[in-house]
């Protein structure tokens, strides 16, 4: 068995092409859109990312309009599809339209950014493991959820695929 570090994008290509058995990947666009199997395996919650000396950094949980005037830097759909869908919505049912100022590729480069007093972000909660000094994580009064899933080919599975999602 071989691990590989591919985005969702990635692994639903090489899903697809037969260069890897199966894929985890977040949400299920990538598998519904490329025509996968899926199984969810587990869901996470989005957090709020801010700057260390932001007003909402200071409260335990932060209601999601305290950051209605501040500016997003988002993830891109390519590294995490539909998390920008999911920021927003969550933005429009706190009662505001976020002001994105930058996507961006990577969770790193967006901690990089909102350390730097850039802007804030939500975040799948799975981030927070990334190194993020002048950084502070804050729980979401009502957070947006995304399912996370196991992808594969429309295929039989084969024996180590048929165990892993026996596990699962």
């Amino acid at each position: 068995m071989n691990l590989f570090d591919l985005s969702a994008l990635q692994q639903a290509q090489a899903l697809l092409e037969g260069r890897i058995d199966a894929g985890f990947i977040g949400f299920a666009h990538e598998a519904d859109t490329a025509g996968l199997n899926k199984r969810k395996v587990g869901s996470c919650a989005f957090v709020a990312a801010v700057p260390k000396n932001h007003r909402a950094a200071k409260k335990n949980v932060v209601p999601l309009s305290i950051l209605s005037d501040d500016f997003f830097i988002g993830i891109s759909d390519q590294t995490y599809p539909g998390a920008s869908r999911c920021v927003t919505e969550a933005c429009a049912r706190a009662g505001f339209r976020p002001k994105i100022l930058q996507m961006v590729e990577r969770g790193y480069t967006i901690l990089g950014l909102v350390a730097g007093n850039c802007g804030v972000a939500l975040l799948p909660e799975s981030l927070k493991a990334l190194p993020h000094s002048g950084i502070v994580f804050r729980p979401l009064a009502d957070p947006p959820k995304a399912n996370l899933y196991l992808a594969w080919r429309d295929r039989v599975p084969d024996l180590m695929l048929t165990n892993l999602l026996d596990v699962l």
